[in-house]
């Protein structure tokens, strides 16, 4: 298997993740925090970044976060069930041989971190189509299973993240997008992801990534740069593009997220504006206890997307 680095995946591809999510995606309600409230102003920009989970898209479990999964076997079963016509033999491999796909995956994972960091990498994201491969090549090892396609896989990938990890998109934010694109104003992501993220936002937004005024030549995403939120890296990468692109200073453009530390603070040591949103306990990340966050003000924070406006 080859690591999936297309931003602009093949319309079988596109159809075949949205599919996924069409067939598990149910509308999930914002908790709004208590006692979070708006405050500041939203700075006069040319550019505005978003991240994705946690801010424009309501996460069941807060965030997407890999290597903290822990989410039990019945999961992977559910999605090789789902994505493998053989799926029975894979489910009898291994309970007969007591193999636990979840913590074979959690290993995958850590295990590519660590050499990632001996590497020089302080904050490494995977591909999670290859530690997919990866993990069905374990699963596999002792019984003779043919491995499955490519499609496949990624189904398997997609239907496991739609089970551990539900999202719907917050009310207002792809109104918002749209009165950007109106304006001219540029939209880049920079975002923890995997190759089902920009499709889920296709497939909630109705429209390609460019239709919806999301620019990706300017964006950055976790698993094709390889590496992860806090990393202010991902964001100077999405700093020098938009200067390149636009010719626009990373001062004169506004990242929009819910954490505080990977977020906010990250964002802003690439030379960003700030904007908190708070619309949900869930996802909202303020980290007081962490001293790099214990200080810090963004330059505003709002609860809702409904009336949120760039002047």
């Amino acid at each position: 298997m080859q690591p999936n680095d297309l931003i602009d995946p093949p319309d079988s591809m596109r159809e075949l993740v949205m599919d996924v999510y069409r067939r598990h995606s149910r509308p999930i309600q914002a908790r709004p925090p208590e006692g979070a409230e708006s405050r500041g102003q939203c700075p006069q920009v040319a550019a505005v970044f978003l991240d994705v989970y946690g801010t424009m898209v309501c996460s069941g479990v807060g965030d997407i976060s890999l290597s903290e999964d822990q989410s039990e076997d019945g999961h992977f079963f559910d999605a090789v069930k789902e994505s493998f016509a053989d799926w029975e033999s894979w489910v009898e491999q291994a309970k007969r041989s007591r193999f636990s796909p979840s913590q074979a995956y959690r290993e995958i994972i850590l295990e590519d971190h660590r050499q990632a960091r001996v590497k020089g990498v302080p904050f490494p994201e995977v591909d999670i189509a290859v530690v997919w491969s990866r993990l069905l090549d374990e699963w596999s090892r002792e019984a003779e299973l043919e491995t499955p396609t490519r499609p496949a896989l990624m189904r398997a990938a997609t239907v496991f993240e739609c089970l551990s990890n539900p999202v719907w998109p917050y009310e207002g934010v792809f109104e918002f997008l749209a009165s950007l694109r109106e304006r001219g104003i540029p939209v880049g992501i920079v975002s923890n992801s995997q190759f089902y993220t920009p499709i889920m936002l296709e497939f909630f937004g109705g429209g390609r990534l460019e239709q919806l005024g999301i620019d990706t030549r300017i964006s950055s995403w976790s698993y094709l740069e390889r590496i992860g939120k806090p990393s202010s890296e991902l964001f100077a990468r999405a700093a020098a593009r938009l200067m390149q692109h636009h010719g626009i200073d990373p001062s004169s453009a506004l990242f929009i997220g819910n954490d505080m530390l990977k977020d906010m603070v990250a964002s802003s040591q690439a030379g960003f504006r700030t904007a908190l949103f708070a619309g949900d306990s869930r996802s909202l990340r303020l980290r007081r206890e962490d001293r790099r966050c214990r200080d810090f003000e963004p330059d505003c924070v709002f609860t809702s997307w409904h009336g949120f406006r760039v002047p």
